[in-house]
């Protein structure tokens, strides 16, 4: 029986995306043969290409050769002309090649929805119809709500905001975050893992905002249409959003991949990720010199992921206020701070500079790091991929919510599962409403955030003894809900299975 070619399509610029999707490429292959292209965006397909070849041994070569990146130049939610450009070029090219097959599958990028109109419209002309099976890159848990808020009429919503935004004279975008707005009305939602929150708290840092609703609503108008859903979400951590989803979903199948990443045991697999970092000597000695004049898990790790900035994200001033209060309380401090950023001011950066305990880079190995016996804490937006990570690593977390899954992230880490602290004072916008979940109303200010950063920083590292083992016991309960899902018999292996049966045969 020839093999079946499965197409895949992801969003620019947002790592978080691609990786875990590489990731579960090379588990696919491994588990059945089947033919991968996946469209690539340029900014990233050198990172990919890296990325998917660490996943197969020596003696795997014939398995990684099953996967195909084609590159494409971008796929960006900012331009959806470019990214509807891109993928019909893209599939256009494969339907071209007499050497290739011609895809029996689509999985793609529920943010992507273009894409999905594209396939809609291939099939309006007369192709025939193939499934295209919506990824979603963030957690299920913050979709549930949207969904029950918007998807009865998805059609009717769309056709309102077409017609605001005409009224108004205003760009498409600008009418959904106003139909949004009127949809935060201070209500408590129910996600079921999770204390009741109100709506606002899913927008940590918004109005203004920089995520807009039409990304959301983009997410929302694949999901409707989608052959299936999948997602490198964790079955272990929102198992009754799963059954939800299934539910919402009836004989559209439903699976859950994740966590995608290497167990941190896998020594090889987290040094091979080190070695493809540009300064990853420079990350290999510095990391070497905490453990060995500061001792194990002294170190802190500060990275916001590979989509957000001091431009887009979170504010300059107070990402400052923590370094400095690192420098003050003397903590090793390593730092993913992208080239985008506003340059740190003097005299803090010639202060950092000087220390031989902090260490500022563009682009840092994070599965190396969080592995590193060095490690002590993770201050992180809490994405799905970061939050996967560091609960599989055994890493403690500081939560800095910025938007999408962040906020029920954070939270589930800080008050659920009870691994990690999360910060209050770093918030702006609806962030600095009285919070639902835990009565908290943020003053939001420089100052406020320095204390609140003394206060966290020397709980995580001083010598709290009750503090320190109510945190370890939910370290190891994170620990326990990653454990075993890609294990012969383990949930996530058993989901791909029926994807597999139901897709790929």
């Amino acid at each position: 029986m020839a093999r079946k070619h499965l197409l895949a399509f992801t969003i620019s610029g947002g790592w978080g995306h691609a990786r875990p999707m590489l990731i579960w490429f090379s588990r696919l292959v491994k588990l059945h043969p089947v033919e991968i292209t996946f469209l690539i965006p340029e900014p990233i397909s050198e990172r990919g290409a890296q990325e998917i070849q660490r996943h197969f041994a020596e003696d795997e070569q014939h398995l990684r050769d099953l996967v195909r990146l084609d590159i494409i130049p971008g796929a960006s939610p900012a331009r959806w002309d470019i990214m509807r450009k891109s993928f019909d070029d893209g599939y256009d090219a494969i339907l071209a090649d007499p050497s290739r097959r011609d895809p029996d599958l689509v999985v793609c990028d529920i943010v992507a929805h273009t894409v999905f109109e594209s396939m809609q419209a291939r099939v309006a002309a007369g192709a025939k119809k193939i499934p295209v099976v919506g990824w979603a890159g963030e957690s299920p848990m913050v979709l549930l709500p949207m969904i029950r808020e918007y998807c009865s009429d998805i059609p009717g919503l769309v056709k309102s905001i077409e017609d605001r935004a005409s009224e108004q004279n205003i760009l498409f975008k600008q009418a959904s975050d106003q139909v949004n707005i009127e949809h935060i009305r201070g209500e408590p939602i129910n996600i079921p893992e999770l204390p009741p929150m109100a709506d606002y708290e899913l927008y940590p840092q918004e109005p203004p905002f920089y995520l807009t609703f039409e990304i959301h609503l983009a997410a929302l108008r694949s999901i409707v249409v989608s052959d299936g859903f999948v997602t490198s979400a964790c079955y272990g951590i929102e198992p009754k959003t799963h059954a939800l989803m299934t539910d919402y979903f009836g004989d559209r199948p439903v699976s859950y991949f994740g966590p995608l990443a290497p167990p941190p045991q896998e020594e090889e697999l987290n040094r091979k990720e080190l070695t493809q970092t540009a300064e990853w000597t420079e990350v290999e000695i510095f990391m070497k010199r905490v453990l060995k004049e500061r001792g194990e898990k002294s170190l802190l790790y500060i990275s916001f992921g590979s989509s957000f900035s001091t431009q887009i994200g979170y504010e300059a001033d107070k990402i400052w206020a923590w370094l400095e209060v690192t420098a003050d309380l003397d903590v090793p401090t390593l730092v993913s701070y992208p080239a985008r950023n506003h340059p740190v001011p003097e005299p803090l950066r010639s202060r950092l500079d000087a220390s031989p305990y902090h260490l500022l880079l563009d682009f840092t190995p994070q599965q190396y790091i969080l592995a590193h016996q060095a490690t002590g804490w993770f201050l992180t937006h809490n994405g799905m991929s970061s939050t996967h990570e560091s609960l599989a690593a055994g890493i403690p977390t500081i939560s800095w919510p910025l938007c999408s899954d962040q906020p029920v992230l954070s939270t589930l880490c800080s008050q659920v599962i009870e691994c990690g602290y999360e910060l209050n004072e770093v918030r702006r916008g609806w962030g600095l409403k009285p919070r639902l979940s835990t009565g908290f109303a943020a003053t939001g200010t420089v100052d406020a955030t320095k204390r609140e950063a003394r206060e966290v920083l020397s709980k995580a590292f001083g010598d709290d003894v009750a503090a320190k083992a109510r945190i370890q016991a939910g370290v190891e309960r994170g620990k326990t809900l990653m454990a075993d899902a890609w294990t012969e018999g383990g949930y996530a292996r058993r989901e791909c299975q029926r994807f597999i049966d139901r897709f790929l045969l």
